[in-house]
């Protein structure tokens, strides 16, 4: 995998925004696919940006996964193909 570009570093983190992690695969998994992983404990390790709204239910803060984070994860977890028989 060559070098990605972040789409924004913070305190010296790079991060990338879910879509440039979906493309970064190909696609799959899908920005959908993350955001469930997200809520199941699956996929590369993120975070939230800003502060959370006190006696606000919904986290609408936006996700940014580390960069290095998603590396280490592709690292584990190798992308697989699947062939269909025609």
């Amino acid at each position: 995998m060559s070098h990605v570009q972040a789409d924004m570093t913070i305190n010296g983190v790079e991060y990338l925004k879910p879509a440039s992690v979906s493309a970064m695969f190909g696609g799959t998994p899908t920005v959908g696919t993350l955001s469930v992983w997200r809520t199941l404990g699956k996929g590369p390790r993120f975070v939230k940006l800003g502060d959370k709204t006190p006696g606000c239910k919904l986290d609408r803060r936006p996700v940014a996964y580390p960069l290095t984070e998603v590396m280490a994860w592709a690292a584990r977890n190798p992308v697989q193909s699947q062939t269909v028989a025609a």
